[in-house]
């Protein structure tokens, strides 16, 4: 068998056709990781966000000293 044969063998498409779904998927894999790694940072965010909001409509008191 020659190696022009062999690259052409079903045996040989299937494992370069896995290499390939493999390059695809550990792309995808570390795009999904960055994606998930972000939201800690982004809940944080909209925590501190909902805090600021909340806390800039409570009531104040003038002067507290005057208790």
């Amino acid at each position: 068998m020659s190696a022009r044969e062999s690259l052409s063998s079903p045996c040989m498409q299937r494992a370069r056709s896995l290499e390939e779904w493999l390059t695809v998927s550990k792309a995808l894999a570390k795009s999904t990781q960055t994606m998930f790694s972000s939201f800690p940072d982004l809940f944080a965010s909209l925590t501190m966000v909902v805090r600021v909001v909340i806390l800039s409509k409570a009531p104040t008191v003038p002067n507290r000293n005057a208790f």
